[in-house]
């Protein structure tokens, strides 16, 4: 007891709460939702025990509360629907939770009339669930009722006979109320057959309820336009026609209402299949036309007639019908005809709209009639007759004082002519096409004022119909007033390009071209957004291709150059930039060679900038097939024409950097890292030989920074090939072995010419390359001859490694030993006096090494002339020492110079010879 009581006050105090809340919607559904929950975990009580009738009177005007709470808030709109049935539910939910086993006639018809009313509003809320169990309340209320009224009468309680018919009828209202809500949420659930039940016990009532008829009727007219809209069409029909068939009890329905069922009954029929029930269609839509004789219904026949292909003579009576309707309006009777004309009925269409003009000759809306009646014809291709109607109408227009057509039927008029021109002119009828725009100028004559850029248009379409015939004359003075109209569109200049091109003066033409990029800038200026400047530079593209077509390439050279400067779209430079480095590449000559390759460079540049702009744009350009095919066009061409530059380097390290920058924004893989890898290497060799030309010292020094910079971004290439293991199987190991021999050997040049002091690092990262030639360390040891410094210590160096990486080789070449060798004794020999015996103790040892190999390891395969070469340098060392007078070191040389003489071959003699006399001289 304790818990109910809770539940009870926690209730209570809800709705005290619920009467402060004021215009917040959602707090009310928060607290409406709340009691429903409490009243749902509420136990019925029982009025027969004391302490439950206690709290009667609070729960009784709570409900009162909540109940006229739902009215005020929803009469001053502040309650929806749903909110509306909640609160009804919730007040009519607290009556009936106090029981009673008995009770008064009152009671119970304040129930039905509660629980009516909030299955009324959960119906108004679209819930016919929650709707039904309100009704199932009020059909128990009713029964109630009923009982009290048999109770009572056999009781004889004193209550009149009049007073208990008047009771009986009002039983009855209440349970024809319930039959028809009742039947309108089983309808709503799709329970047609129940409904229809439910409909039928209601029509059981209508006797004592007869003013009742008219409301059932409607309500199985909504009930058959819900099934109609829903597209249930054999319900629809079983309603509608329970509809008519009460509609027809003493009159209760207005002739007009059972038309308007009856044209619907009709469409349902046609809907639902149009051959089956199409004589049904036929004859509800004749009944209600004879009912009541609307344009909606005769429209209906004529349809119902066409769906049926009725003979033209059956199809023309029921046309006449419409046409003669007094209530007949131009755009139903518009509607009529498109519809005959639609089922192909041509020639009852045209009388009819014949018939219609004379109608309505005074009418304003006969210029909808004529703009249907020339539509009409033209899509019939009976081009004569619209155009005999459109100078009649013309004709009609410039004599009246005032425009008789609205400027929607003028403007439908001219879609019309411009369409028919439009298709003339494709089909190159240009006659023709300026025939109908004529037509269109004559009705803008006709007092109507246009706006400057309809106009402009329209003289520019006069202008290309007249070049198309070749009169240029009147295609100039078209387009003339065409500009006169609009001198801010492009598409004028564009006419007059044309013409000019046709005029062959290029002169004009590329004046044209200039206007019309200046249009381009304007648009931009006036904030027309991309597309209007788009839709210019569209125009200078078509430009250039016509200036190709009719081989005026200066001109198309200009337009492409226009293009490419003011285009915000980078496709369209982009191609641009394309076409023009084909007109410079098929123009390339050996006198103008460098001029044009500085141009086509300039070309590959802003081809590589808009292409950037496009990578920062695009997130996925891996995926952007258009975008890798330019940058793979013009990667190409930079290679080609940087192979091609022969002796111009500084146009070559200008290429394949720019190919390397190009290849850069492709998709990287192996081939696209190994191609910038190759670009960097040609474009290092390139700087360096560029280099070598320089006569200027500060440019000769940048040039030589330059090449660094591509060896070090080379480096990096390589790092990331190594790194992400993607050397492609066409790039074996040697190769890549060579690329990194050539970078050493490019850093190392590049870094001995400015003197730099790095130079021996750049050898000791030679050496930790595998496998390395002999030859790379020979040319390492001349470049550091070659250096500023002159780094004879370190080309020493240089040196004996390479005559150690020779013979280590399994097959020595001693050819190339040689050479090694006689460089290293010509600079140890180039130092010291040649007289002082010390300063040649360096070259002795080289002497010693060598004679060794010529003694024990060549085995004749040393050449002879550099064994003469060392021979005759140990010799004359010799002859020197003994002139100064140091016997000694004289006496050792020239014995070298005799061991060495014993290993000449055929000049062994000759030189034996001398030596010996040389000897018994000294």
């Amino acid at each position: 007891m304790e818990g109910l009581h809770g539940k009870i006050t926690e209730l209570l105090g809800m709705v005290k709460e619920m009467g402060k809340v004021d215009g917040k919607q959602s707090a009310t559904e928060n607290l409406t939702d709340k009691l429903l929950q409490v009243l749902h975990d509420l136990p019925c009580l029982d009025l027969s025990r004391t302490d439950h009738q206690a709290i009667q009177p609070q729960i009784e005007s709570s409900a009162v509360t909540l109940w006229n709470l739902a009215v005020a808030k929803r009469t001053s709109g502040k309650l929806g629907a749903q909110l509306n049935a909640k609160l009804r539910h919730l007040s009519s939910s607290l009556v009936f939770l106090m029981c009673t086993k008995s009770g008064d006639v009152n009671t119970y018809k304040r129930q039905t009339i509660m629980s009516l009313k909030t299955a009324r509003a959960w119906l108004d809320s679209n819930n016919p669930s929650m709707a039904e169990s309100s009704l199932s309340v009020a059909s128990e209320s009713i029964e109630k009722l009923r009982r009290q009224l048999v109770d009572g009468a056999a009781s004889g309680d004193g209550q009149g006979a009049g007073s208990l018919m008047q009771t009986k009828l009002e039983i009855e209202k209440e349970y024809f109320k319930l039959l028809s809500y009742k039947a309108e949420a089983a309808c709503a659930q799709g329970q047609h057959e129940c409904a229809v039940k439910l409909v039928q016990s209601a029509m059981e009532l209508l006797q004592s309820l007869p003013h009742e008829t008219q409301f059932l009727a409607m309500l199985c007219y909504n009930f058959g336009v819900e099934c109609f809209q829903g597209k249930t069409f054999e319900a629809a029909v079983t309603w509608l026609k329970n509809s008519f068939e009460m509609g027809k009890r003493n009159n209760a329905v207005s002739h007009k209402n059972q038309a308007r069922t009856l044209r619907l009954l009709a469409h349902a029929y046609l809907e639902w299949d149009s051959q089956q029930y199409w004589q049904r269609a036929l004859n509800a839509i004749g009944l209600a036309n004879a009912e009541h004789s609307h344009p909606a219904g005769l429209f209906l026949k004529v349809r119902i007639l066409l769906r049926g292909e009725e003979t033209d003579d059956t199809l023309q009576a029921g046309l006449d019908e419409v046409l003669r309707h007094a209530e007949l309006t131009v755009d139903l009777a518009i509607t009529t005809i498109r519809l005959v004309l639609q089922h192909k009925r041509a020639q009852v269409g045209f009388d009819a709209l014949r018939q219609l003009e004379v109608r309505f000759q005074h009418s304003p809306d006969l210029g909808k009639l004529i703009v249907m009646h020339l539509e009409a014809l033209l899509q019939q291709k009976q081009l004569s007759a619209a155009k005999v109607l459109l100078q009649n109408y013309l004709a009609g227009e410039a004599q009246s004082s005032q425009c008789q057509s609205d400027v929607i039927v003028k403007k439908h008029f001219h879609l019309l002519m411009w369409e028919q021109a439009a298709h003339a002119f494709e089909e190159k009828d240009f006659g023709e096409a300026l025939e109908w725009y004529n037509f269109s100028l004559n009705l803008f004559l006709c007092g109507e004022r246009s706006t400057d850029t309809n106009m402009a248009k329209l003289h520019r379409n006069r202008a290309l119909c007249h070049l198309g015939l070749q009169q240029l004359d009147k295609a100039e003075q078209a387009v003339g007033e065409a500009e006169k109209c609009d001198s801010s569109s492009g598409h004028t200049y564009f006419v007059k390009f044309k013409i000019a091109l046709a005029r062959n003066n290029q002169q004009e033409a590329i004046l044209a071209l200039e206007k019309m990029g200046d249009c381009g800038v304007e648009a931009v200026d006036r904030k027309e957004g991309q597309c209007g400047s788009e839709d210019i530079h569209g125009l200078i593209c078509l430009a250039a291709q016509l200036a190709f077509e009719q081989s005026s390439r200066g001109v198309a050279v200009r337009a492409l150059e226009c293009l490419m400067r003011q285009s915000p779209n980078p496709g369209q430079v982009l191609t641009a930039l394309r076409c023009l480095t084909r007109l410079r590449l098929s123009s390339l000559t050996d006198d103008n060679k460098r001029h044009d390759l500085d141009i086509i460079i300039s070309y590959i540049k802003t081809a590589f900038q808009k292409l950037t702009e496009v990578v920062k744009k695009v997130s996925l350009v891996s995926k952007n097939k258009s975008f890798q095919n330019e940058a793979a066009w013009f990667m190409k061409i930079a290679w080609n024409m940087a192979l091609q530059c022969g002796d111009s380097y500084r146009e070559m390290n200008e290429l394949f950097t720019l190919c390397c920058k190009v290849a850069g924004l492709c998709e990287e893989d192996a081939v696209s890292l190994v191609r910038q890898k190759t670009c960097l290497l040609m474009a290092a060799a390139a700087s360096l030989k560029e280099a070598t030309d320089s006569t200027e010292h500060t440019h000769k020094a940048d040039i030589l920074r330059q090449s660094l910079k591509h060896i070090e971004d080379c480096y990096a290439i390589c790092r990331k090939i190594r790194d992400l293991s993607m050397i492609s199987d066409s790039e074996g190991p040697g190769t890549d072995l060579t690329a990194a021999v050539l970078l050493v050997l490019y850093e190392f040049e590049a870094r001995a010419r400015l003197g730099d002091p790095e130079l021996e690092a750049v050898l000791e990262k030679a050496l930790l390359l595998p496998q390395v030639e002999p030859k790379a360390f020979e040319t390492m040891a001349a470049l550091a001859q070659e250096a500023q410094t002159g780094c004879r210590g370190l080309s020493i160096r240089i040196l004996k490694i390479a005559i150690k990486k020779h013979l280590q080789s399994p097959n020595v070449n001693y050819a190339q030993v040689s050479k090694v060798f006689h460089s290293l004794v010509e600079l140890a020999l180039q130092t010291g006096s040649s007289t002082d015996p010390d300063s040649r103790d360096e070259a002795w040892g080289y002497y010693v090494d060598v004679t060794d190999i010529v003694q024990h390891r060549a085995q004749g395969s040393y050449p002879e002339m550099e064994v003469l070469w060392l021979m005759t340098k140990a010799w004359n060392c010799g002859i020197n020492f003994y002139s100064a007078g140091k016997y000694s070191a004289a006496v050792r040389w020239c014995e070298l110079a005799l061991k060495l003489l014993g290993h000449l071959g055929s000049l062994r003699a000759n030189y034996e010879h001398q030596v010996g006399n040389l000897s018994n001289d000294t």
